[in-house]
C-alpha cells in the first residue's frame, strides 16, 4: 500500500491551493507514469468548484490503487471552500483508499453521513496516550532506566500524553540529576513551557489567556465557578470551545454541571504564570475562590485559598462561616497547620483560637484546649455570640474527654450548651444549632439519660437537614447508632452504618471517626444477629483507627468489640480485661452493660475464673446494684457448680427486683436460667426458653444462644411446637445453633467429651478423676487421646482448639 502524506498549513486555506497540494502528494506517492500524467491533467483545470474538484480527486484516488492518504495538521483548515473540498475527498474516496485526518482537533466539516455509514473511525486523545509500558520504552530510548516510582511520577505529571513524556525525557537527559528531574518535571520547565506556548497559547487573545490563568488555580472548575472567578459570564463558553480544540482540557459532568480539568502540565504552566504575573490579580482570584468554596461546604479548600490570598478579612470570613465544617473535616491536624500560616491578626482572634483548640482536642491535646478555654473565661472583651457557642462546645468536649466524667461537670457543660443554643447566631445558623444539639446528645448519652438524648438527636437531625451539611448528617448517624446500641435496637444500628457510608460515598467525604464508630457498632450488632454483615477483614482498618482515638470511650469500645467479634480464633481473655479502675472506666455505662455478659462468657470459656470474678467486681462498682452485676455473679456460680446460688442470684433479675441498665441483659439472664434447668426441671427450662425467645425475636438475636449451645439445642429439640407465637423463631434459632457433631470433624468419645468440658476449669487431674469417679491414669489416658485428636500438646492449646472447633 502506498502512502501519500500532506502536512497542511495556513496557506492551504484555499480550495485550489489545497487541491493542488493533495494532487502533488498523490503524484509523489504513486510511482506510475500514467498516474502522473492523469494528475498533471487534473491540475491544469482551473475554476472548478469544491464539489467538482473533490470528485476529480476521487477519480485520482480510484486510479491510485491501494493507498493511504494522510492529511496532517488538518485542524489548520478553516476556510469554507477548503473544508468542502476535504469533506468531498472523504466522501469520494474508494474502498481501496484510506483517508487519515490528523490534527489537534477535528476540522469543522460535515462527516455525519460517513459516520452513519460506519466508514469513520475516531481515534481520540485518550486512545493515543501512552501506557506505562510505552512510556518506559520511550524513556529507555533516551537512556533513562527508571524505577517504578519514577515511572509513576512521570505518568502522573504527563497523564500519558506522548509529547509530555517526550518533553520530560528531553528535559531529564539535559539535567545533572535525571531521575529527580523526571519526578519534578512540569509545565514550569523551560522546554515544556516553550512547547505549550508555541503549540497552544501564543495564538490566543489576551482575554482568553486571563480566563485560563484564573480557572487553572483550582484543581477543576465548573461553569458557575469559572464565571465567578473571571467575572465573565461566557467563560464556560470559551472553555467549552477549547475542549473541542484539544487544548489539554477535559470536560466532565459533575452534579449535573459541566466541569473542566486541565492537563497536569498545562495546569502547572498556568499556575506558574499566575504566580509570576500580577500578584494582586492572582490573590483576588484566590479570594473569590475561597468565598465560593465556603458557600459550597468545602471548608478545607476554602481555608487553603483564603490563606494563599493573604487577605486577613477573607480568612476571618472563612473561619467564621466554616468553623463547623472545618471541625467536622477529617484533616484536623492539617487545618491547625493551615491556620498557623494565617495573618497574625487572624491567629490572635478568639474565634480562631477556639477553632484551633477544638481541632487540636480532636487529636487528644486536652491541655492546650483547657488553656484556650481559660483564656476565654478570663478575657475582658465581650465575646461574640459565635465565640460563646464555640466555647460551650469546647467545654462540653473537655468534660466528655476527661479521665473521669464527673456528673457536676457534665451538668455544667449541658447548661452552657443550652445557653449557647439560645444565642441569636445559633438561631440564624442551622449548622451551629445542629452541632450544639449533637454535643447535647453526647452529654446525655454519657449521663445515661436516653430519652433526653433522643430528643436532642431529633433536633440535631432537623438542623443538619436545614444546614444541608452531609458531614453533620454523618455525625447524626454516629449519635443515632450509639443511641440504638444502648436501647437494644440492633437492626437500626446496622441501618445507621449503611446510611453513614452512603453519605460519605455520595458526597465524596473523607472517611472520619464518626463513620468508624457506626461501622464498629454495626459489626457487633451484625455479630449478635449472625448476619452476613458480621466483621470482615476490611473492618480491621476501621477498628485500628478507632482504637487510636483520643476519645478513650471510643478507643475502649473498639478494642473490646474487635476482640469479641474477632474472626479466626477464640478471644484472648487478657485482651478483654478492663484497663482502668471502675471509677475511671471510660466506657459509658450502657456500653459496659451491653458488652459485660459476653465478656464474662469469654472469661469462663477460657477457664479464666479469676478474671471473671474480678470483672464481676469491676461491673458492680461501675454500674452499681443492677441486673448486669447479678447475671455476671450467677455465671461464676454456675461455672463453679453452685446452681442453687446461681438460681437465687438470677431470681432478683427474672422477678424484676433489680433493673437492667441494658435491655439485652434480660436475654442473657433467661438463657442462664434455661441452661441450668435443662437437665433436671424441663418445665422451668421450657418457660425460661420461651422468655429468652421473646426477648431475642424482635431483633433476631442469635449469637447469645450459641453460648449455651448444647442445652439450648436439647430444649428446642424436646419442645418443638411448644413455644407459642415464637415457634417460627425457635426454628430459626434451632437451625443456627448447630449440635457439636455438626460443628467439627473431630470425633471424641463420650468419656473424652465429658473430660473436655472439664479442661477450662483448670482443675487438677486428681480433682477431675475424683469428680468423675475414675482413676488418675484413666484421666491421663483420655487426655492423651484428646490431645492427639485435636493436634495439640498441652491443656491450654486443647482449650483454644476445642473453642475454635465449637466443641466447648
Amino acid at each position: 500500500m502506498s502512502v501519500a502524506w500532506l502536512t497542511v498549513d495556513e496557506s492551504d486555506n484555499d480550495a485550489e491551493v489545497l487541491c493542488a497540494a493533495v494532487t502533488a502528494a498523490l503524484a509523489a506517492a504513486v510511482d506510475r507514469s500514467e498516474f502522473a500524467a492523469l494528475a498533471e491533467s487534473f491540475t491544469a483545470e482551473e475554476g472548478a468548484d469544491a464539489y467538482a474538484s473533490s470528485a476529480l480527486v476521487g477519480n485520482l484516488l480510484h486510479a491510485a490503487g491501494r493507498l493511504c492518504l494522510i492529511i496532517d495538521d488538518a485542524h489548520m483548515l478553516h476556510d469554507a471552500t477548503a473544508l468542502d473540498l476535504l469533506a468531498g475527498i472523504v466522501r469520494w474516496a474508494p474502498d481501496t483508499c484510506r483517508v487519515v485526518l490528523a490534527g489537534r482537533f477535528e476540522p469543522p466539516m460535515l462527516t455525519t453521513r460517513a459516520r452513519v455509514a460506519g466508514t469513520v473511525i475516531d481515534i481520540t486523545t485518550n486512545e493515543m496516550n501512552f501506557s506505562a509500558d510505552e512510556a518506559r520504552e520511550l524513556l529507555d530510548h533516551h537512556g533513562l532506566t527508571v524505577s517504578e516510582d519514577v515511572l509513576n511520577a512521570v505518568m502522573d505529571k504527563t497523564a500519558g500524553w506522548a509529547a509530555g513524556v517526550q518533553l520530560a525525557a528531553l528535559t531529564a537527559v539535559r539535567s545533572d540529576n535525571p531521575m529527580d528531574t523526571l519526578i519534578r518535571v512540569g509545565g514550569a520547565d523551560r522546554a515544556v513551557a516553550d512547547y505549550l506556548v508555541d503549540e497552544f497559547i501564543a495564538s490566543l487573545p489576551d482575554s482568553t489567556k486571563r480566563i485560563l490563568i484564573a480557572t487553572a488555580i483550582p484543581d477543576s472548575v465548573s461553569a458557575s465557578l469559572a464565571a465567578h472567578l473571571t467575572g465573565t459570564t461566557n467563560a464556560h463558553v470559551i472553555l467549552e470551545a477549547l475542549t473541542h480544540h484539544n487544548f489539554l482540557l477535559t470536560r466532565s459532568i459533575v452534579g449535573g454541571e459541566a466541569t473542566y480539568s486541565y492537563h497536569p502540565m498545562m495546569q502547572a504552566y498556568l499556575r506558574a504564570e499566575s504566580e509570576h504575573g500580577d500578584r494582586t490579580t492572582s490573590r483576588d482570584v484566590r479570594r473569590r475562590l475561597a468565598l465560593w468554596l465556603v458557600q459550597h461546604h468545602r471548608p478545607f479548600e476554602a481555608l487553603t485559598y483564603a490563606i494563599q490570598s493573604a487577605d486577613a478579612a477573607t480568612v476571618e470570613t472563612v473561619v467564621d462561616a466554616s468553623c463547623v465544617d472545618l471541625l467536622l473535616d477529617a484533616r484536623a491536624d492539617s487545618i491547625v497547620e493551615l491556620l498557623g500560616g494565617a495573618p497574625p491578626t487572624v491567629k490572635s482572634r478568639m474565634t480562631t483560637r477556639l477553632v484551633v483548640a477544638l481541632a487540636r482536642l480532636g487529636g487528644g491535646h486536652r491541655a492546650s484546649a483547657a488553656v484556650t478555654l481559660a483564656a476565654f473565661d478570663s478575657a475582658t472583651a465581650s465575646p461574640s455570640a459565635l465565640e460563646r457557642a464555640l466555647a460551650s462546645l469546647l467545654r462540653a468536649q473537655l468534660a466528655l474527654r476527661a479521665d473521669m466524667t464527673e456528673p457536676d461537670t457534665l451538668a455544667a457543660a449541658l447548661d452552657g450548651l443550652a445557653s449557647a443554643q439560645t444565642e441569636s447566631v445559633a438561631i440564624e445558623r442551622a449548622e451551629i444549632r445542629a452541632t450544639i444539639a449533637l454535643e447535647e446528645t453526647a452529654v446525655e448519652l454519657c449521663r445515661g439519660r436516653l430519652d433526653h438524648a433522643e430528643r436532642r438527636l431529633n433536633e440535631a437531625r432537623d438542623h443538619a437537614w436545614a444546614a444541608q451539611s452531609p458531614a453533620l448528617e454523618v455525625k447524626c448517624c454516629e449519635a443515632a447508632s450509639t443511641l440504638h446500641a444502648y436501647t437494644g435496637h440492633f437492626g437500626a444500628v446496622v441501618d445507621d452504618a449503611v446510611t453513614a457510608v452512603g453519605l460519605v460515598e455520595r458526597h465524596a467525604l473523607e472517611e472520619s471517626e464518626p463513620v468508624h464508630v457506626t461501622q464498629t457498632l454495626a459489626a457487633y450488632a451484625a455479630a449478635l444477629r449472625e448476619e452476613p454483615g458480621a466483621p470482615r477483614k476490611a473492618d480491621a482498618r476501621r477498628w485500628a483507627a478507632l482504637a487510636r482515638s483520643a476519645v478513650l470511650t471510643l478507643a475502649e469500645t473498639a478494642r473490646t468489640i474487635e476482640e469479641l467479634t474477632r474472626v479466626g480464633g477464640p478471644a484472648q481473655g487478657h485482651r478483654l480485661r478492663p484497663r482502668y479502675t471502675p471509677d475511671r472506666d471510660p466506657l459509658a455505662a450502657h456500653m459496659r452493660a451491653l458488652l459485660a455478659p459476653e465478656v464474662q462468657h469469654r472469661f469462663l470459656r477460657s477457664g479464666d475464673r479469676t478474671d471473671a470474678i474480678a470483672y464481676s467486681v469491676h461491673v458492680r462498682h461501675k454500674l452499681g446494684d443492677c441486673a448486669e452485676s447479678a447475671v455476671l455473679t450467677a455465671m461464676v456460680q454456675r461455672y463453679d457448680g453452685r446452681h442453687a446460688g446461681a438460681h437465687q442470684t438470677l431470681s432478683s433479675v427474672l422477678r424484676e427486683r433489680v433493673a437492667p441498665v441494658h435491655p439485652l441483659t434480660l436475654l442473657w439472664a433467661w438463657l442462664e436460667e434455661a441452661s441450668m434447668r435443662a437437665d433436671h426441671d424441663t418445665a422451668r427450662a421450657l418457660d425460661a426458653m420461651r422468655n429468652a425467645l421473646e426477648h431475642a425475636e424482635p431483633e433476631n438475636l442469635l449469637r447469645p444462644f450459641d453460648y449455651h449451645r448444647e442445652k439450648v439445642r436439647s430444649i428446642l429439640d424436646e419442645n418443638r411446637g411448644r413455644f407459642g407465637t415464637s415457634n417460627d423463631f425457635a426454628e430459626v434459632v434451632r437451625g443456627a445453633v448447630k449440635p457439636q457433631g455438626g460443628r467439627s470433624a473431630v470425633r471424641l468419645s463420650p468419656r473424652e467429651m465429658d473430660l473436655l468440658q472439664e479442661l477450662p476449669t483448670f482443675r487438677t487431674t486428681d480433682a477431675i478423676a475424683a469428680g468423675q469417679f475414675v482413676s488418675v491414669n484413666t484421666v491421663k489416658t483420655h487426655l492423651r487421646g484428646i490431645y492427639r485428636k485435636l493436634g495439640v500438646n498441652n491443656r491450654r492449646d486443647a482449650i483454644a482448639a476445642a473453642q475454635t472447633l465449637g466443641l466447648i
